[in-house]
Order: structure tokens, then C-alpha cells, then sequence
């Protein structure tokens, strides 16, 4: 008995150093990213990404990597650790009632829903770190939390509910006296003003936070509140104050953020009347730069400076350079966004194999264990074998008449379960017959639903009025002037789209849809692409775009792949 207990000691105590030493190197890996990330992040990001699973090892340590990674990317500009990995740092720092710890990972959390695109749950978790910090009356954190709250509000387009989430973060700062942070507030709130042309009161707001700045003397926060100012005051036709202001902010840019107060300069002078020196500045600021909508926002500000020159035909190539150019960054951004779920996808694929490898490891080991465990048995029972062969053999006869009765009942047993499974098989079959049925009459409802749709897209694209459309978009030229699409026209358009899909109108004015966002989406089942739509709708393409946002949004369609063409042929058949 002491040699069976000295081997299972000795093979447990080999299964537990071979399950903690996986997590040594990680461990200085963490340790060391922890001792450099303040003087050179770019190496603590480079250790801390050379870790493929961190959410695979033990909680306290992939807690520690998930802070640790955050912080570093968050300081570096790049994208946050997935989701599911900042969720073992709430979970854990949940688990140990560790509330402060807890409300900086639920925030890191929540961004890292936004960076995924998952909204709502990120607003969720905004909502539930807010809870966690103002519970351990960490108000800098609730400050920080409501800032990035607002933001979300504000890509949602609910301006009002970012004002009212950005000045309920300013509040805690100002209780922490964190000045740098209220300022930034101050800036932000004043921003989301401006988007509901709400100018004079984005004057206001910047002029407080340019006195806060006078307070804190932070170059960045001075370029921020110039760079503010500089827009507020060209907003509101103020043009020699936003020129003061945007050369402010040009004495305190960097080569790249002068570019933009190149472009900012160039517009003032262009609405001041000033073309000469409009153009110059646009020529200072038409460099290559690392920001996507760069080249877009030279080549819109030229086509604008040609069009009041009267040099159409140039002011036409622009501003088809600058449709291409917002369709090629559309389409790397697309691209990008491609990449990013196909790592992902190889990622998980990759974990997968990972946690399969361990198990098998773990099995190898069971088998060890188990193997170890036998002989030892087999030793113990070869010892004893002989003193004991007379109990074993009483045993046995025993086990053989115990074994019998059972054997007999399992065999009643199995000819019940027989009878079962031929009365199964028969009610299967019956089935079948029925499922191949249903899948033909199937296959018929969507090969006709198919047939029904291509027939009503060719109804409408074959019509006059298509023909007209297409004609009428390519007239730029008296698009500039006023809009191309009549009464009369939108009458014809209107009563063509109720012939093909009757119940579209009823649909979208169920989905709260505006008279106009309803025109919209008459012209996009005519298949214009986003420059005639601008053509025909007299507007630039990114109000184009952001009127197909907005339906979009009322349509339920934020989020997902489906195009705004295919929801509406396909809403008559719903």
C-alpha cells in the first residue's frame, strides 16, 4: 500500500508542474511589456502581441495582460484587445470585488464593443461602468466614462443625448479638478453643437475651454481649442476670427494636422472672396498625408474654388476625382474591415486547435497517470495473489451468478428496445417522404419569389422613366444650378413605384420614414450609383451618403450586410 501511495504522489506531483510551467513564459513576457511600456510602447506592444491566446490562461493573468494591452494600445492609437479578452478582466475583477479596477476594465470593455461595432452592448456596458465607479466615488473615471458614452450617442446621430452625457462628464471633472479633461469636454460638447448648426453656442462653449487653457498651458489642449474656434467662427461668417484662430492652431500642428489647417485656411479665404491666396494655401495643403479623406477634402476645396471661377469643365474633372477618391477609401476601409473578421475567424480557428492540443495533452497525461496507477495495482495484487486466492475465487462465483441474473434482464431489456426501434423505423420513413415534400414545395415558393423579383426590377428599369433618370444624371452641368427632378417627374416616379411595389410606401412610412428619405428610396431602386443620385437630388454625394445613413438607421439596417437596393425589392414579398 505505501508503493501504491508513493507512485500516485509521484505522478500527480508531475501533472502539476507540467500544467503550471505552460504559463512561465507568458508570465515574463507580461512582466517584462509592465517594465517598458511607459519609455518604449511600441516593444511593450510587440511583447504582449507575441501572446496568441492570453484569454486561454489563468485568470489573474489574462486579467493582467488585458490592462496592460489595453493601456498600451490606447496610448499607441491602436485597436483595443478583442472583446472576449477584456471580458475575463471585468469578470475577474468582478469576482474579487475590486470595484475601481472593475470600472477601468468595463470601460476598456465597451470600447472595445464599439471598435467591434456592437453598439448596443457597448452602451450597456457604458451604462454599467458608470454604476461600478460612481459606487466607489471614482468621479475622474465616471468623467472619462460619459465622455466616451457621449461619442457613441453622437455616431448614433442622438446629438441631444451626447450634449447631455458630455456635460454630465464635465461636471465630475470639474469636482476632480481635472481642468486638461474639461477642457477636451468643453471642445467635444462644442463640436456636437456645431452638427445641429447650433454655431453661436459652439462660440461660446470654445471661449470658456480657451480660458480653462489659459488655466492648464497644455499645447494640445491650446491646439484643440484653436482648431475649434477656427471652424465655430467660420460657421458663423466671423472670417477674420477663424483665420486668428486657425493660424493659432497652424504655430502649434504638427506637419500633419497642418495639412488640415492648410485646407481650413483655404476655405476661409475662398468665402472671404480672397482666390488667389485660397489657392495657395490649397496648394501647400495638397500633399500626400496618411489620413484617408486628405486627398478627398483637397480635391472637393478645388472643384469648389474652379466652380466660382466659372472653369466648369476642370471643376467637373475634381470633383469626379473626389468621388473616386471617397469610393476608394469606401473600398479599403471596406477591405480593412474584411481583413479584420478574416483574422479574427483564423484566430478563433487557431484557439480551437490550441484548446484541442491541450486536451489531448491532458489526456496523455491521464493515460500516465492511469498507466502508473495499474501497475502499481497490478504489483500490490501479484503480492498478495496467493494469500488471498481462495476469497478471490468465492468472489468470482459471486460476480458469475450476479452477472448472469443481470445478463438475462439486460436481454429482456434489448428485446423491448428492439421492438421500439422497428416501430421507430417505420415512423421515419413516413417522415422522410413528408420532409422531401415540404423541401420541393419550397424550392418552388423561392424559385417563384425569384422570378417575381426579377420581373418587377425589369418593369421599373425598363420603363421611360429609367431611361429619363439615367439621362438626367448625367446632365451635371444643369444640376449646378437647381434641381433636375420636377413635380411632374416625382408624380410619374411615384405612381410607377406604387404600380411595381404597392405596399413599399406603406412600409416605409411605417418605419417613420420623411417624404423626402422615401423619394430617396424610389431613386435607389432605379440602381443610381451615389454621384447620380447627388446629380439628381442637387446635393454633394456625402449628403447622398448620409441620407442613405439615416434610412438605414429607420430601416433597421445599421449593422448589417444587406444593401438598402435589396431590403426594398424585397420588402413587397416580406
Amino acid at each position: 500500500m505505501r508503493q501504491l501511495i508513493v507512485c500516485i504522489g509521484c505522478c500527480c506531483l508531475a501533472l502539476c508542474s507540467w500544467s503550471c510551467q505552460d504559463e512561465v513564459q507568458e508570465q515574463h513576457l507580461i512582466r517584462q511589456a509592465a517594465s517598458v511600456w511607459h519609455t518604449s510602447p511600441d516593444r511593450a506592444f510587440m511583447l504582449l502581441d507575441s501572446i496568441q491566446f492570453p484569454e486561454e490562461m489563468s485568470p489573474s493573468l489574462a486579467t493582467e495582460w488585458a490592462m496592460l494591452a489595453a493601456q498600451v494600445a490606447d496610448s499607441l492609437g491602436k485597436p483595443l484587445p478583442y472583446p472576449e479578452q477584456m471580458q475575463v478582466a471585468v469578470q475577474y475583477y468582478q469576482s474579487k470585488k475590486e470595484s475601481k479596477q472593475q470600472a477601468k476594465a468595463v470601460l476598456f470593455w465597451a470600447r472595445s464593443l464599439v471598435e467591434n461595432k456592437s453598439y448596443e452592448q457597448a452602451m450597456q456596458a457604458y451604462v454599467d461602468a458608470l454604476e461600478v465607479a460612481l459606487s466607489v466615488h471614482d468621479l475622474n473615471q465616471a468623467g472619462y466614462i460619459c465622455s466616451y458614452r457621449a461619442d457613441l450617442y453622437q455616431l448614433d446621430g442622438d446629438y441631444a443625448s451626447s450634449i447631455q452625457s458630455h456635460e454630465e462628464a464635465n461636471g465630475y471633472f470639474l469636482q476632480t479638478g481635472n481642468l486638461r479633461s474639461y477642457a477636451f469636454g468643453l471642445v467635444n460638447k462644442a463640436f456636437v453643437h456645431m452638427h445641429r448648426a447650433e454655431n453661436q453656442r459652439a462660440v461660446e462653449l470654445l471661449l470658456e475651454a480657451d480660458s480653462v487653457a489659459e488655466l492648464v498651458q497644455d499645447k494640445v489642449v491650446f491646439q484643440d481649442v484653436y482648431n475649434g474656434l477656427g471652424v465655430a467662427y467660420e460657421r458663423v461668417g466671423n472670417y477674420p476670427k477663424a483665420e486668428q484662430y486657425i493660424r493659432k492652431s497652424l504655430q502649434l500642428a504638427n506637419d500633419l494636422d497642418s495639412l488640415v489647417e492648410y485646407i481650413n485656411l483655404s476655405a476661409i479665404y475662398r468665402l472671404k472672396g480672397d482666390r488667389q491666396t485660397a489657392w495657395h494655401y490649397l496648394q501647400k495643403a495638397d500633399q500626400p498625408s496618411s489620413r484617408p479623406f486628405h486627398a478627398a477634402s483637397v480635391c472637393y476645396n478645388r472643384y469648389l474654388l474652379e466652380k466660382e471661377e466659372g472653369d466648369f469643365q476642370p471643376a467637373l474633372e475634381d470633383f469626379e476625382r473626389y468621388v473616386v477618391v471617397l469610393d476608394s477609401v469606401n473600398e479599403v476601409e471596406n477591405q480593412m474591415s474584411l481583413r479584420a473578421v478574416s483574422e479574427k475567424y483564423k484566430r478563433t480557428l487557431l484557439q480551437s486547435e490550441n484548446r484541442q492540443l491541450k486536451i489531448n495533452h491532458q489526456y496523455l497525461w491521464l493515460w500516465i497517470l492511469g498507466l502508473c496507477l495499474a501497475i502499481a495495482m497490478l504489483l500490490i495484487v501479484s503480492q498478495y495473489r496467493v494469500r488471498h486466492k481462495d476469497l478471490k475465487i468465492k468472489r468470482m462465483n459471486t460476480s458469475i451468478c450476479q452477472l448472469s441474473v443481470e445478463l438475462q434482464r439486460r436481454k429482456e431489456e434489448l428485446k423491448t428496445h428492439y421492438q421500439r426501434l422497428q416501430h421507430l423505423d417505420q415512423l421515419h420513413a413516413s417522415w422522410q417522404m413528408e420532409q422531401e415534400k415540404y423541401v420541393q414545395m419550397q424550392q418552388t415558393v423561392e424559385r417563384l419569389n425569384c422570378d417575381l423579383i426579377a420581373l418587377r426590377e425589369n418593369r421599373l428599369l425598363q420603363s421611360s422613366v429609367a431611361d429619363r433618370l439615367r439621362k438626367l444624371s448625367r446632365d451635371v452641368k444643369r444640376s449646378v444650378e437647381n434641381s433636375l427632378l420636377t413635380d411632374a417627374l416625382w408624380k410619374q416616379i411615384e405612381v410607377l413605384i406604387v404600380e411595381v411595389y404597392p405596399l413599399l410606401p406603406i412600409r416605409l412610412s411605417a418605419a417613420g420614414c420623411t417624404p423626402s428619405e422615401c423619394r430617396f428610396c424610389y431613386l435607389t431602386l432605379f440602381k443610381l450609383d451615389t454621384a447620380a443620385l447627388a446629380v439628381l437630388l442637387h446635393i454633394i454625394p456625402d449628403s447622398v451618403n448620409k441620407q442613405r445613413l439615416r434610412v438605414r438607421q429607420k430601416l433597421h439596417l445599421v449593422g448589417k450586410e444587406q444593401s438598402l437596393y435589396d431590403f426594398l425589392v424585397h420588402c413587397q414579398n416580406q
